[in-house]
Order: structure tokens, then sequence, then C-alpha cells
């Protein structure tokens, strides 16, 4: 048994989130920059508390589904579990932490690691624009979806220890 604990800096998850909606909302602006003022300051996640409390709920969601996608690799085994923890504040560490088997292939953790963040990240962003632009919303979706096939990737087991003996198997004819 061991546990493979995932950290992710809260800040940076919500830097890529309203760093992405930013660009969409100035490529709208660009487009129609008297048509499109009020819908691209709208569309931009900003520092407003409206803002951050929908972020904030979509993270946590995003959080738990993806607990949810890591339950298969758990090490029931020996009891293990899986716990989140997500601060409430916009700083510190998202942590997900995971009982596995002591086999696991823990060279894979932060590559683990990267993926974990990148799907959080676009799940936050699927929820942020499912309700202003369900299309854009789906791309998000898509490539949270493309992340998993990754995170599967990472669970490999490393080869058993080799302890028993190859010749203690015999024959003999009488």
């Amino acid at each position: 048994m061991a546990t493979l604990t995932i950290t992710l800096d809260k800040a940076a998850v919500i830097e890529a989130v309203k760093g992405d909606t930013y660009i969409t909302s100035s490529v709208d602006r660009g487009a129609d920059s008297v048509k499109n003022a009020g819908v691209a300051y709208n569309e931009a996640a900003g520092d407003d508390a409206h803002h951050d409390k929908k972020i904030e709920r979509f993270i946590k969601s995003a959080v738990s589904k993806f607990a949810a996608e890591l339950a298969e690799f758990i090490d029931t085994a020996s009891g293990g579990s899986i716990t989140t923890s997500i601060p409430t504040s916009a700083t510190g560490n998202i942590t997900i932490a995971l009982t596995v088997t002591s086999r696991y292939n823990s060279g894979l953790a932060d590559p683990l690691s990267g993926i974990a963040q990148e799907y959080i990240v676009n799940m936050t962003l699927y929820g942020w624009w499912m309700s202003i632009k369900p299309e854009l919303a789906k791309n998000f979706a898509a490539l949270a979806t493309d992340a998993l096939v990754y995170v599967r990737k990472c669970f490999a087991k490393t080869a058993p220890t080799a302890t028993a003996s190859q010749t203690s198997a015999t024959g003999s004819v009488a």
C-alpha cells in the first residue's frame, strides 16, 4: 500500500480559467467593439464575488469528478480510500490523495498531476461557458474527456519483485 498525492496550485487553476475567458472575450470584442462590448465584459471571468463563487463551484465539482474517475485505481484490498481538499481561499493547494498498491509506478505521479490540472481547468471552463456559449462549452468537455485517456495511462504497475526460486520444480523417473 502507498499513498499517491496530487497537489495543484489553486491560484494557477483560477488564473488559467480567467485567462482563457479573457482571451475569448477579447476575440468577441475585436469582432465588433461597439456591439460586443457588453458581451465581452460579462463573459470574461473577473474578480467580482459572483464570478469567483461560480469558479469556486466549478472547481469543486471538477475535483470531485476527477476523484470519482480515480476510484477504480484505489487499493481496496488494503482498505484504501480517496480524499480531496480544496482551500476556501483563492490561494493554497488542492490535494487529491488515494491509496494505491505498492507497485504503483511512482514515476508517473508528476505527469498525472499535470493532467489532473488540465482536467480541472477544462471542466471549470466547461461549467463557465455552459450558460453563456454552450457550443464552446462542449469543446472544453471534450478536452477534459481526452485528458482522462492519459490519466488511465498513468496508472501502471511496476513488475513484481522476484523472490521465489525457479529451481524448485523437479522431476524424476523411477
